[in-house]
C-alpha cells in the first residue's frame, strides 16, 4: 500500500502495526515524482517489524521530486504502538507498508485519502 504525501500534508510517519523493530536500513536511488510507479527506486529508508503473532510488517520511507531528508527515529528492538510517530519525511514524498499477501487484507483503494494514525488502511488476519 502506497500513500503519497503531498508538500501540503503532513509527514509524520505513523507505525501500521503494534511490534518490534527488527531492521533498518536505506537503500539508495533516485528522485522521482513520488507519485509515479518510478518511485519505487527512489531513496528509501524500510523499518521492518514483527508483530506479536509473528507477522513481518514493513515500511518504506520514500523520498520524491522535492523530499530529500528522511529521519526514522526507531531503533532497532524497539517496541512500537500502533499509530505511535516513528519519522518523518520532509516535503512531498511516499511511505510504503509491505503486509503479508496471503494474511492480509486491504481496506483501502487507489485515490483514497488517509489520515494518519486514524484510517485504517488493512487488517492482518
Amino acid at each position: 500500500i502506497a500513500v503519497f504525501l503531498s508538500v501540503l500534508d503532513v509527514h509524520v510517519n505513523r507505525v501500521p502495526v503494534a511490534g518490534r523493530v527488527t531492521d533498518h536500513f536505506v537503500e539508495e536511488g533516485g528522485y522521482a515524482n513520488a507519485m509515479t510507479a518510478a518511485a519505487e527506486h527512489n531513496v528509501a529508508a524500510y523499518t521492518v517489524l514483527e508483530t506479536p503473532d509473528h507477522h513481518r510488517v514493513v515500511v518504506a520511507q520514500r523520498t520524491g521530486l522535492i523530499a530529500r531528508r528522511i529521519v526514522q527515529r526507531a531503533p532497532i528492538g524497539a517496541l512500537l504502538a500502533k499509530g505511535e510517530r516513528f519519522g518523518l519525511i520532509r516535503f512531498g514524498s511516499r511511505t510504503d507498508v509491505y503486509l503479508p499477501a496471503d494474511k492480509a487484507e486491504a481496506l483501502v483503494a487507489p485515490g483514497d485519502r488517509v489520515s494518519g494514525g486514524s484510517t485504517v488502511i488493512a487488517r492482518l488476519r
